[in-house]
């Protein structure tokens, strides 16, 4: 990461602005189709700034626990649609319904 450490900011800052219209059509054809690109204001640059930077070995522990769906057309849908209803299947099937 050194490379960034060493660019010219008010140089770097002039080709973002030259690049900006490029910067734009690309966040459109990322599915963005109202506002405005800014490459500073994503909620991911900000998460980013507010990592903090660990310095040595980061210790680790094994807590992986998965499991798969056998049923294909299951284990494709989105996360959000795997997630079981809190009020179970009636329920469920209710509301999908009304």
């Amino acid at each position: 990461m050194e490379i960034f450490s060493r660019l010219d900011a008010a140089k770097t800052a002039g080709l973002f602005k030259d690049f900006a219209p490029l910067f734009q059509e690309a966040y459109r054809e990322l599915g963005y189709p109202q506002g405005e690109f800014s490459g500073g204001s994503h909620p991911c640059h900000k998460e980013l700034l507010l990592t903090p930077a660990v310095e040595g070995d980061v210790r680790l522990k094994e807590a992986v626990l998965s499991y798969w769906m056998v049923d294909d057309s299951l284990e494709d849908l989105k996360r959000s649609a795997k997630t079981p209803s809190p009020h179970g299947p009636p329920e469920h099937q209710k509301i999908q319904k009304s």
